[in-house]
């Protein structure tokens, strides 16, 4: 990488072996520039701390994971039975449940929508519309 500063000089790639995490990342080879780049860091969380929404509460239920999986195990089956039949292969539960962890991992990582179902339109009645109810 060339020094976006000098433009003349090759940089440093110190991501590899930094001995200071506080170090740059990359660093200018020529003294005189000096220009140095720090990447932006990940946010790390805690090992088996949950992560929090901005109100501080869990971004998971029990329910909603459960939900969730069950769809996904729903979506893989279906798919994979489809491809497994087009190729003409025998169809697995292994082969279900790699597919599963797919989309759950995906869906819990980014999240889903819920596909918009467009209702058809109310039949039309040929009886006659009345504004008030009639006694009955």
């Amino acid at each position: 990488m060339i020094c976006p500063k000098c433009q003349e000089s090759e940089m440093w790639d110190n991501r590899g072996n930094k001995k200071n995490p506080k170090g740059p990342d990359y660093k200018c080879k020529n003294r005189e520039c000096g220009h140095a780049i720090w990447l932006p860091r990940a946010k790390q969380t805690v090992a088996g701390s949950p992560r929090t929404m901005q109100n501080g509460q869990p971004k998971w239920t029990w329910s909603q994971l459960a939900k969730t999986y069950e769809r996904s195990l729903l979506v893989a089956e279906l798919r994979v039975k489809d491809a497994a039949e087009r190729a003409k292969l025998p169809l697995t539960m292994a082969d279900v449940l790699a597919a599963a962890a797919t989309v759950f991992i995906a869906a819990t990582r980014d999240g889903v929508a819920e596909p918009k179902v467009k209702l058809p339109p109310p039949p039309e009645s040929d009886e006659e519309d009345y504004d008030e109810p009639g006694p009955y």
